[in-house]
């Protein structure tokens, strides 16, 4: 099933097939939104979603890190884990979370300071105030406490690389493939855009001279870590399973 040489619909009907889903009603991408969930049990046949799919070859061993990565404790006791959950984390140093942590950031600020945002009122400028200088990290042991009130830092990070990487979808042109079709289904993974930007990587690599923006919030994300702004200068790392 060449990509180039197959219409979306023929895709979304091949991926139903897939699950076997026999209803009459042709699927859309929304109804990718827990596609991959349906091979949680079965891990090995995620290969076939991606048969003839451009960028296939880097873009599945990523897909199945977050399946390696989730593999643990998923169903427990006739209930399941609805997203993609890592609860039993591999062991992680705190040198290698900081050193993680410290990458992190940076590849925010690296976002921060290459995108060209429309409109002078934009919060890039105010992520890249935040970013540099990049604040101290600190590491801590355990889970991240419940969040505060006022998670802004946070959701500026979020709002600047959710329009960067609309800009390089929509302004730009990613290498075209039916992979796209599957970010509903590569968010749904575990509600987290970051992951859906780190599979996909691959098609966007050639639109700017960062590299790998999210491969080390991927890290960090499947070593259960999480982490929270205290003021512009501190920010903790919380790691499940740190060691060392």
């Amino acid at each position: 099933m060449p990509d180039g040489q197959t219409a979306p619909e023929e895709m979304l009907a091949y991926w139903k097939s897939l699950t076997g889903d026999d209803s009459p009603a042709p699927w859309d991408e929304d109804d990718l939104g827990m596609f991959f969930q349906e091979f949680r049990a079965h891990p090995d046949r995620v290969a076939a979603v991606f048969e003839g799919v451009v960028g296939a070859d880097e873009i599945l061993p990523r897909l199945m890190q977050v399946f390696e990565a989730t593999a643990e404790g998923w169903e427990r006791e006739g209930t399941y884990d609805g997203y993609l959950v890592v609860r039993k984390p591999r062991p992680l140093s705190a040198e290698r979370a900081r050193a993680l942590g410290t990458e992190y950031l940076q590849k925010v600020l690296e976002i921060a300071t290459e995108f060209k945002a429309k409109g002078p009122d934009h919060p890039v400028m105010d992520l890249r105030a935040l970013l540099d200088p990049l604040p101290a990290i600190e590491v801590v042991g355990g889970e991240r406490p419940s969040p505060p009130d006022d998670d802004a830092p946070k959701g500026l990070i979020y709002e600047v690389t959710n329009d960067f990487m609309h800009h390089l979808k929509w302004d730009l042109k990613p290498v075209e493939s039916h992979a796209h079709l599957l970010e509903e289904a590569l968010y749904g993974l575990a509600c987290d855009y970051n992951l859906r930007y780190h599979i996909l990587w691959p098609l966007y690599r050639h639109l700017t001279p960062i590299t790998e923006p999210f491969a080390a919030y991927f890290e960090l994300w499947r070593h259960g870590a999480d982490y929270r702004f205290h003021d512009k200068d501190r920010v903790t790392f919380y790691v499940p399973s740190l060691v060392g």
